[in-house]
C-alpha cells in the first residue's frame, strides 16, 4: 500500500509541474509573445515622469554581450528616459547564469545609447 501512494503522489507531482504553464516557463529559453507584448504596450501611459524606472535583470550571454532580453529591456529603458518619461535607470540583476553581471551590462549599453552615467544607478 505505502508502494501504491508513492507512486500515486510522485503522478500526481509529476502532472502538476507538467500542467502549469510557470513551470514550463522556468525551464524554457525567453521567446518574445508578441500578442502580450502589443496588448501591454496598449496599456494607458502615467502622464507625469517617474522618478526612476527600474529595469529588471535578466541573464547575459556567456561572453558578455546583452541577450535578447536584456537588449529589449534597455531599448524600453532608453525610450522611456529619452522621452522624459524617466529621470533615472536604475539596472539590476547579478552574475546569474553567466559570469556577467546583468546590471552592468545593461548599464553599459544604455551609456552607448547616449544615456548620461548620471542618470544610471
Amino acid at each position: 500500500m505505502l508502494q501504491r501512494t508513492k507512486w500515486l503522489a510522485i503522478s500526481l507531482l509529476i502532472s502538476a509541474v507538467a500542467s502549469c504553464a510557470d513551470a514550463r516557463d522556468l525551464f524554457a529559453p525567453y521567446v518574445p509573445q508578441h500578442a502580450e507584448i502589443r496588448a501591454m504596450l496598449a496599456w494607458p501611459r502615467l502622464p507625469a515622469p517617474a522618478d526612476v524606472a527600474i529595469v529588471l535583470g535578466c541573464p547575459a550571454e556567456d561572453d558578455g554581450t546583452a541577450s535578447i532580453c536584456e537588449l529589449c529591456r534597455i531599448k524600453s529603458a532608453v525610450r522611456a528616459y529619452r522621452q522624459g518619461r524617466a529621470r533615472v535607470l536604475l539596472f539590476s540583476g547579478g552574475a546569474a547564469h553567466s559570469p556577467h553581471v546583468e546590471a552592468d551590462v545593461m548599464a553599459d549599453l544604455a551609456v552607448r545609447n547616449g544615456v548620461p552615467e548620471s542618470a544610471i544607478v
